[in-house]
């Protein structure tokens, strides 16, 4: 159902996208359309959003067809920038400790073998 999930959105999926929020279509029926979730569906549409703040709350309403409660709702869905560049500090730092850690089993890992080639080499 979701062929999609973890695919890019270029720019004709967009504008797609946009066109079927000016037809009136709920957001399932958009979902399977494009093979995506809802919630991925909500989330895009809260990006787009806020890739539009230079406009005014009336002019959003009218781009994306949408009541001004739900381009409320769908923007708290979407994660600001900072918190973007803070979950990926959070991720970095967690796959940097991983790596620490690999680091330092393949150390004592090393030792152990040279320590044991050298007595057997010693026999």
């Amino acid at each position: 159902m979701n062929q999609n999930r973890g695919k890019p959105w270029d720019d004709e999926e967009e504008s797609t996208l946009l066109s079927e929020l000016s037809m009136h279509q709920s957001m399932d029926k958009i979902a399977i359309q494009h093979g995506r979730s809802v919630k991925a569906i909500q989330m895009r549409i809260g990006y787009l959003l806020k890739k539009h703040k230079h406009l005014s709350m009336t002019e959003l309403t009218r781009k994306f067809n949408l009541s001004e409660p739900i381009i409320h709702e769908l923007l708290q869905l979407t994660p600001t920038e900072s918190e973007n560049v803070k979950h990926i500090a959070s991720q970095f730092q967690t796959i940097l400790e991983r790596l620490e850690s690999i680091d330092r089993k393949v150390t004592k890992l090393y030792k152990y073998q040279y320590r044991s080639s050298s007595v057997n080499q010693g026999c």
